[in-house]
Parts: C-alpha cells; structure tokens; sequence
C-alpha cells in the first residue's frame, strides 16, 4: 500500500476480542499512484473504510470475513 500511495494513512478505530474472534475497525486513505495493480495511476484522493473478522485456531486465522467501502 506504502509503495502505491505515498501519503497512505490507515488509522485504528476499534479492536474487538471475543473468543476466537477479533474484529478490526479502520480507515486507510492516500492518493492513487504506482502500484502492483494493473491499473494506471490516477493520481486522485481515495478513501476507505473497512471492518475485518478474523476467527482463530491454534493461534492462526482460519477464516476471514471484510467488509469495505471505497470512494475516489
């Protein structure tokens, strides 16, 4: 992400630990530029929010679930 979006900022709003769950709150934005994507750099503003649940087992995520919204 660093390498595309040179000023990315991802920011932590809540953790969540329940069981063998955790659940992660967060937003990330930066500015579209080189990537590994295919996509040409736009050089335009994005942001994004996401929540991920992770489920564990013996201290490894065995499944994940993530929700998202982008805007550009």
């Amino acid at each position: 992400m660093r390498a595309g979006n040179s000023d990315f900022e991802f920011t932590l709003m809540n953790v969540i630990d329940e069981g063998d769950k955790i659940v992660l709150q967060y937003t990330m934005a930066g500015t579209n530029g080189p990537s590994l994507l295919p996509e040409e750099p736009t050089s335009k503003p994005w942001e994004g929010s996401r929540i991920t649940i992770c489920r564990f087992e013996d201290e490894k995520i065995i499944e994940q679930w993530i929700t998202s919204t982008t805007s550009m």
